[in-house]
């Protein structure tokens, strides 16, 4: 299982309650900013994963910035929810998402896990509360120079919300009082107030177990590439590696 670390306490939720065996593999959230590298990551692993070891591969992602756009199963199965991003995968489905984001489906928001992920556990640490949380200008600038790194940051800032409110998808199963109040404390320090949203993590719970259904999950058998389709109902689908 190749899954990203935000999502490390609830993988870890779910393997442990699986009657699979499932050796999970976690890659750095941070690996998100350059999808095509984390493209190149997964499809590596996918490559090297011996037959004879195990049945099938399991992708605890979503589209994520396109990063899995293009994945090709070789010898094993590639199995993927039909999300675009880890919240899907934290809310438990594609209409639960819709439902609660509406009309702002690039609102920044936050989980226990990925704001540990991005602060090192320091919830008061910069950019650690939200996903498109803002890089650094000098970081942007000598990557793109400072005007380019201006657009790049003035793209990022047109998502902030000006209601004061941080999203927290907040899932029962792996929910801790002291990780809560470090969240809620660090949001105050912000100027922000934390808004809990449930989450449910079923979804990733049946991509660990199985079986697969055809409306929530794509099964990549080999020879096959993941294609996006950019819409709500499908979000993927599976093609020859050979097609346009």
């Amino acid at each position: 299982m190749l899954a990203c670390s935000a999502l490390t306490r609830e993988i870890c939720w779910c393997v442990a309650r699986s009657p699979n065996r499932i050796d999970p593999v976690f890659i750095e959230k941070g690996a998100h900013n350059q999808p095509d590298r984390l493209r190149e990551r997964l499809q590596r692993v996918i490559n090297e994963t011996p037959a004879e070891e195990y049945d099938r591969i399991l992708l605890a992602y979503g589209l994520c910035g396109r990063a899995t756009d293009g994945l090709t199963a070789r010898n094993l199965p590639v199995i993927i929810p039909r999300a675009h991003d880890c919240a899907t995968l934290l809310i438990g489905s594609r209409e639960a998402f819709l439902r609660c984001f509406g009309d702002q489906l690039s609102r920044p928001w936050t989980s226990a896990s990925y704001a540990e992920r991005n602060s090192g556990g320091d919830f008061s640490a910069p950019n650690a509360l939200w996903t498109n949380g803002e890089p650094d200008f000098t970081e942007l600038a000598a990557r793109y120079g400072e005007e380019g790194a201006q657009v790049v940051l003035d793209a990022l800032r047109q998502y902030r919300t000006e209601d004061g409110e941080l999203w927290f998808i907040d899932v029962p199963e792996t929910s801790h009082p002291a990780v809560v109040q470090a969240l809620e404390a660090a949001a105050v320090q912000k100027g922000l107030v934390l808004k809990r949203i449930p989450g449910n993590i079923s979804l990733l719970q049946r991509l660990v177990d199985g079986p697969w259904a055809p409306e929530d999950y794509l099964v990549l058998e080999p020879g096959c590439r993941i294609e996006a389709l950019f819409d709500h109902e499908q979000v993927i689908r599976a093609v020859p590696e050979s097609a346009p």
